[in-house]
């Protein structure tokens, strides 16, 4: 699955009606999310950790109308967390990762089928690019991280009266295709790529929003996402003098955050 297949799926899931039976939003959401990670070799034990705070920002642009919302979100975020593993030979390593996280999602909900669940989808691409600093004797380390996913879940409408929307969601996350760079250049080793093959995971949301007079609408979404990949298949590059056969490990992420949102509505006339 391509960045373009996401692109070209998302206009043909959007409906055509009539502006009067529809509503435009445009938001702009701020971000704090725990970032954790961990790889694991083949007995299970833990090679290294990454975890911490990472700010940023998104924004958004949301179409409802009585039968179906969809919105189109992009999301940055960036920051340094703690390092907390070993070098290649075995040694323990601590140090910070320069970690910037970009997000792409498209999501369609049904909400006419039923008044108490509301079934959605969402497609999602992510790139993860990961600067492990040096600190010596160890050299760094720039990695880089994309994989397109399909998340398919239920949304529960908790309160909806009064200007208030309480809601809560999950789904069920598929991942496609990731691949993996790594730049070894300064070895003579050029920047190769594996592919990380296929993933899977889970996430839930909290969401509220407060309806204000003017439509403008203001909120908070709390989240949990994590997700998994396998063992990459390994590969084998040269640098013309020397051969290194390197693979990715298994890995674990787990992201919990917080996001304030406002939204305003917007007119087409």
């Amino acid at each position: 699955m391509s960045l373009r297949f996401v692109y070209l799926a998302c206009l043909l899931c959007i409906p055509t009606v009539s502006s009067a039976e529809s509503t435009f939003e445009a938001g702009f959401t701020t971000l704090l999310q725990h970032f954790d990670y961990s790889e694991f070799n083949r007995s299970g034990e833990n090679l290294n950790t990454e975890s911490g705070l990472l700010p940023g920002v998104a924004v958004f642009v949301r179409h409802s109308t009585e039968a179906l919302s969809q919105q189109f979100m992009l999301s940055m975020l960036a920051g340094e967390v703690d390092y907390d593993g070993q070098t290649q030979s075995g040694s323990p390593h601590q140090t910070e990762t320069s970690t910037k996280l970009f997000r792409a999602s498209y999501r369609l909900s049904a909400t006419r089928l039923s008044t108490y669940v509301h079934p959605f989808f969402s497609l999602n691409w992510d790139q993860w690019s990961r600067s492990i600093q040096a600190r010596y004797p160890v050299i760094g380390l720039d990695e880089d991280y994309r994989w397109p996913s399909l998340d398919i879940g239920l949304s529960f409408p908790l309160i909806k009266q009064q200007g208030h929307e309480l809601a809560f969601s999950a789904a069920f996350i598929k991942i496609f295709s990731g691949k993996f760079g790594v730049d070894l250049t300064e070895l003579g080793y050029g920047s190769p790529t594996l592919d990380l093959g296929s993933g899977k995971g889970f996430e839930s949301t909290i969401d509220y929003l407060y309806t204000l007079e003017d439509s403008t609408r203001i909120g908070f979404s709390l989240f949990y996402r994590q997700w998994e990949f396998a063992e990459s298949e390994p590969k084998t590059i040269s640098n013309g003098n020397s051969s290194l056969t390197f693979l990715e490990p298994r890995s674990e992420s787990q992201r919990i955050g917080l996001a304030l949102v406002l939204s305003l509505p917007l007119s087409l006339n």
